[in-house]
């Protein structure tokens, strides 16, 4: 993979500064606004909100081991955990390379063809942003009318469009030009349509569990907050994080993921306790993803930031 040019890593920060600056300069006009007296820490719902974000992730493995199964490689769902877990740290390298590269290289320390590996996340891929375009195409009839564009709602028709896009014969075409991109052969999708439904429903699973999550870390130091926006708070999590990860060369989506959040959250808690939260949620979900990568890494967490493999090599 090709490193990024010194022009290319200087316009990544200036834009990563920038979106943290105009984020920064929203919650610095609202910080007298902050309810303060309706601020209170709520251990049960941090927890909770640990719980999920945790979940998601165990979630998410089991779906990659899932999707693998049907490649035809069997992969015990720790090792997916331990795979995927330490591969995560690499998000925050840019160019989005670094994560698949680590999940490709330590899925062939235990066997599994670094070709089946690229398949697998390509399928993995599809089926993430599939999941989040339903998932928030769903929470759009929860969503607050106010300033919203009536267009918004076209968005309902993600779920039929995602849906017979994972059938066979659609997503082949979608596999095989991912692969001609990458230069690497033509494969003929064996997945059966009913199993790929189901492999769906465990990544919208997964990202319920993090829009979850989001919410109860609100909900543990903003008691204001409704139960009922769980729903619509659960679909902003997940367009955000599609934003975040089509801004390319912006590592982990950040700034990006935190202005969407921000921009929606302003519906149902105050403009500071959104960019706040946004934040935090940042923060929170990197704390997690580091404690998941010190657990199952058992020293492999070098080889995952910075795994001695090629895209080329696969």
């Amino acid at each position: 993979m090709k490193q990024l040019k010194p022009w290319h890593k200087i316009l990544i920060i200036i834009v990563v500064l920038l979106i943290f600056f105009f984020i920064g300069k929203a919650f610095y006009h609202n910080w007298q606004k902050i309810p303060f007296d309706e601020l209170k820490f709520n251990p049960f719902y941090l927890g909770l909100s640990f719980f999920l974000l945790s979940g998601s992730i165990v979630i998410t493995s089991l779906s990659w081991s899932r999707v693998l199964f049907e490649l035809g490689e069997n992969m015990p769902l720790v090792k997916a955990l331990q795979i995927h877990s330490v591969s995560q740290m690499g998000r925050y390298v840019p160019g989005k390379f670094m994560a698949p590269l680590g999940k490709i290289y330590l899925a062939k320390k235990i066997g599994i063809p670094a070709s089946t590996s690229l398949v697998s996340i390509i399928f993995h891929t599809i089926f993430v942003l599939f999941s989040a375009l339903i998932l928030f195409a769903i929470s759009l009839g929860f969503l607050a009318r106010q300033e919203l564009p009536d267009a918004i709602y076209l968005g309902l028709l993600l779920i039929p469009l995602c849906i017979i896009a994972l059938h066979p014969r659609i997503n082949s075409i979608i596999i095989n030009q991912g692969l001609k991109i990458l230069k690497k052969p033509p494969i003929k999708v064996k997945f059966k349509y009913t199993r790929s439904l189901r492999i769906l429903c465990l990544y919208i699973l997964s990202w319920a569990s993090q829009g979850g999550a989001l919410f109860f870390l609100i909900k543990s130091f903003f008691s204001s907050l409704d139960l009922l926006n769980i729903f619509p708070i659960i679909g902003i999590q997940s367009i955000a994080w599609v934003v975040g990860f089509i801004s390319f060369f912006v590592p982990g989506g950040i700034g990006v993921r935190e202005g969407i959040l921000s921009f929606f959250l302003k519906f149902y808690v105050p403009v500071s306790i959104g960019v706040m939260s946004a934040l935090l949620y940042r923060i929170w979900t990197i704390i997690i993803i580091v404690i998941f990568a010190l657990v199952f890494s058992k020293g492999l967490l070098s080889s995952a930031i910075h795994p001695k493999i090629n895209i080329k090599d696969i």
